[in-house]
Order: C-alpha cells, then sequence, then structure tokens
C-alpha cells in the first residue's frame, strides 16, 4: 500500500472536474476518452442539469498520471490529484462510466484510475461500495464487451451495477430516451 507522501506528477486540477453546482455531486460522471465518448458525457451532463441535478466530470484523459507499477508506488508516487478524485467518488452515491471499447476491453485509463484507487489505501473498497453505477460507451462495434468488463469490475469491487446501459456507435447514435432512462434511474 502507498505509504509515501512525496509526489512527482502533477495535472492541473481544472482538468479534473467540471463542477455545475457549488453543493455536493449528485452524480460524478467518468469519462474514459475524448471524442465521442466525451460529447456523450457532456449530452449526460446537459441532461442532469436540466433536472436540476449537481454532476461533476472527471476527464481521465486529461490526467498525466504514470501507469500504474509497484515500483512507482513503493517510490511514493501517488498521483496528486487521487486524493481530490477518492473525495469526489466519495461523495457522490450515483457514478456514470462513459467508456470506449479498446481491444474488447476497458481502456488503459480507465483501468489506471481503478488501480491508483486500490492501491491508496488498505479499505480502498469503501469507495466503491454500495455506489450506484451506470455504464454507457461509444464504441466502434457493439460496445458490449466493454459493457460487460465494467459490469464486471464495479461489480467486483461492490458496487451496484444498473441494468440500464447505453450504447452507441458510429452507426447507432446514442438516443435521448436512453440518457433520459440512466438519469432517471441514477436518481432513484
Amino acid at each position: 500500500m502507498y505509504k509515501g507522501t512525496s509526489n512527482d506528477f502533477v495535472t492541473p486540477l481544472h482538468y479534473l472536474r467540471v463542477p455545475l453546482g457549488g453543493a455536493m455531486s449528485d452524480i460524478v460522471i467518468i469519462v474514459a476518452s475524448s471524442g465521442m465518448n466525451l460529447e456523450l458525457a457532456k449530452k449526460f451532463v446537459e441532461q442532469a442539469k436540466s433536472q436540476s441535478l449537481q454532476t461533476e466530470l472527471i476527464e481521465l484523459e486529461k490526467m498525466d498520471w504514470p501507469m500504474y507499477s509497484s515500483s512507482k508506488e513503493q517510490d511514493g508516487k501517488m498521483p496528486k490529484e487521487i486524493d481530490q478524485i477518492i473525495a469526489q467518488l466519495k461523495q457522490a452515491d450515483n457514478w456514470l462510466i462513459v467508456s470506449p471499447e479498446y481491444n474488447g476491453s476497458i481502456p488503459p485509463s480507465l483501468t489506471n484510475m481503478v488501480a491508483w484507487i486500490s492501491r491508496h489505501d488498505e479499505n480502498f473498497r469503501e469507495y466503491f461500495t454500495g455506489k450506484t453505477v451506470a455504464l454507457a460507451t461509444h464504441s466502434g462495434g457493439t460496445g458490449q464487451n466493454v459493457i460487460a468488463a465494467m459490469k464486471a469490475q464495479f461489480t467486483y469491487l461492490g458496487s451496484n451495477v444498473i441494468d440500464s446501459e447505453l450504447t452507441a456507435s458510429y452507426s447507432r447514435s446514442a438516443q435521448q430516451e436512453d440518457i433520459d432512462s440512466i438519469i432517471e434511474a441514477l436518481k432513484q
């Protein structure tokens, strides 16, 4: 487990989140890539905002974190932003993960975030346990593999992954009723 306090990795915090209100977030939206997935995440932000829900958007691709390795952890090089991300995730009961499918699975940016969080301290599961998690993807294929992989990972970590999910592609755009359905499910 991480024991150090020094850190060589710095990411400007304005990349970390886009708060739409001053209070605790109703939904934290984690987006694992730019492009179409970021656009999809922004549609969720706008829909939530239209229902007076507070959201925070975490753009993982803009994080300048090193790829997790035990040697970096042992050197005490925990990314500085990890404490802020953990605080955001702990405060919100509802999360939405928007991620592309990379080679039939989860992209490195999302895997890396989970890896760093899981090594933060011995009680890392408390950050995930009982959280309501929705999943969405814009992928080149069907996106079903990344949805299944994320569902397995977040369920394993103790989150309650809801049945509503959104899969979009270049041939099948995200439908507003699907976005509405996920926001409604996260409100409950």
